[in-house]
């Protein structure tokens, strides 16, 4: 199963598990905005990477989280379980990205490195150090 497919799954469990009693239709808007992004990507209207949907997932899960009433996380105690692991799966996709990047970054580095030569001086530059003195 691809990213998208998983955490669609992940949030649409997240969201059954939330009643929203107070009738918070800043929730109702946020999670139906969540739900129809995930739905184009996995159906293909919009193009996005792991990383990129990892970090909409991440921004768009803790802004519903936010909008869930104390009351709700503290009766439900699900919620948080299904909001942890979310959070664990999209920050591990994140990190991963970040960590490839900085590998990638490191073995640049490493060839550049390699093929830079050696500056060699002639005794000419050393005389001419020596004038400026």
């Amino acid at each position: 199963m691809d990213l998208n497919q998983t955490l669609l799954n992940m949030c649409e469990e997240f969201f059954d598990e939330i009643t929203n009693k107070e009738n918070n239709s800043n929730l109702d808007s946020d999670i139906n905005h969540l739900r129809q992004k995930l739905e184009q990507c996995l159906y293909g209207y919009i193009k996005k990477s792991d990383y990129q949907l990892a970090v909409m997932v991440e921004e768009e899960i803790s802004n519903i989280w936010h909008e869930i009433s104390p009351k709700e996380k503290k009766q439900n105690p699900e919620l948080e379980c299904h909001y942890r692991e979310i959070m664990a799966l999209t920050t591990d996709v994140i990190e991963c990205r970040e960590e490839d990047e900085c590998d990638e970054d490191d073995q640049d580095l490493e060839h550049l490195v390699d093929e830079m030569d050696t500056p060699e001086w002639s005794s000419d530059d050393e005389d001419f150090c020596d004038d400026e003195r």
